[in-house]
């Protein structure tokens, strides 16, 4: 439903939150909050840029609330700001910790042909994933 955001212009997790909030005219910032658990002066400093953005989790309630149908767009702005990505390892199975776990401590040496043939191994892309942008 709430797709019209200019990409281009909206460069931060914060603006792009502000403006989808905005957008929701029949949601007060006290319905948000009080379905996110949060404060509103928390709200208001994510939106501002003060705080980091959320983590996957919270964005993806986020993203429901407000009707948000880009989630990746949402998740690669909070990414980009935090330098990082958290994502959440499914209970159960310890080979999914262990894995991610490698990935991660690896990942700053692996070289390009490497990392590209990991994407390969695991199915190639990811949809609606275009580009990465590393934090700046």
């Amino acid at each position: 439903m709430k797709n019209l955001v200019n990409k281009e212009e909206i460069d931060t997790f914060g603006k792009a939150l502000r403006y989808y909030r905005q957008q929701n005219e029949d949601l007060t910032i006290s319905d948000i909050t009080d379905y996110m658990g949060w404060r509103k002066a928390y709200l208001m400093d994510i939106e501002k840029g003060r705080v980091s953005p959320p983590d996957i989790t919270n964005i993806m309630k986020l993203c429901k609330i407000l009707k948000i149908e880009d989630e990746l767009f949402m998740i690669r702005l909070a990414s980009k700001e935090r330098n990082k990505l958290t994502i959440d390892i499914p209970e159960g199975n310890p080979e999914y910790l262990k894995t991610a776990m490698m990935l991660v401590a690896r990942a700053t040496n692996l070289n390009d042909e490497t990392l590209k043939n990991i994407q390969n191994m695991m199915g190639g892309e990811v949809e609606g994933v275009t580009e990465v942008n590393k934090g700046t």
